[in-house]
């Protein structure tokens, strides 16, 4: 990071000046560094010298938030994207319902939420849902959001299912008993 840094701030000097696309990639790699303060940081920067972010800047922080744990300021920051008129994808959707069942028991409640806007905005989930929630070994609250989605009739990609059933074989467990899958 130090490198991409140096060259960020030699851009400048030589008549270049950052646009939306460099601040998202400084941005990324903060997140993926674990520096997500920083990223904030560099987001309200951007934001001061009028280069608007893009959606996949937002999105990118938004995962990164969710991954360092910091879901209240993940979900606050999709509400401003929106107030703003950006409308969020399924990848951004996809961050926050995976830090919303990232822990424990997870928030299935919130997750179901974002599940009905998604529907609101046409999207539909996708595989990453899924491959996300078994990442953090979360496999009771991807059944219990995939019995959501079939019971609210969510149109899902097809690859969604077949996502679950690996994931489940993979891990070698079994959802919960209330899940209608056994």
């Amino acid at each position: 990071m130090d490198a991409a840094f140096r060259i960020f701030h030699e851009m400048p000097r030589r008549g270049y000046s950052p646009d939306s696309y460099t601040y998202g990639t400084l941005i990324n790699g903060l997140c993926r560094a674990g520096r997500i303060w920083e990223a904030i940081e560099l987001l309200v920067e951007m934001e001061a010298i009028d280069c608007s972010p893009t959606l996949v800047t937002y999105s990118l922080l938004i995962h990164g938030l969710c991954q360092s744990n910091y879901l209240e300021a993940a979900i606050d920051l999709l509400k401003k994207i929106r107030s703003k008129g950006i409308e969020p994808n399924v990848y951004t959707y996809s961050s926050i319902m995976n830090g919303l069942c990232k822990n424990g028991d997870g928030n299935h409640n919130g997750a179901v939420e974002v599940l009905d806007r998604m529907k609101v905005q046409g999207l539909k989930p996708d595989a990453r849902i899924v491959q996300g929630l078994c990442a953090e070994d979360n496999l009771n609250c991807a059944f219990q959001l995939d019995t959501s989605v079939r019971s609210r009739r969510i149109s899902v990609e097809s690859n969604t299912f077949e996502s679950l059933v690996h994931c489940a074989c993979k891990k070698g467990d079994r959802p919960s008993p209330s899940c209608s899958y056994y």
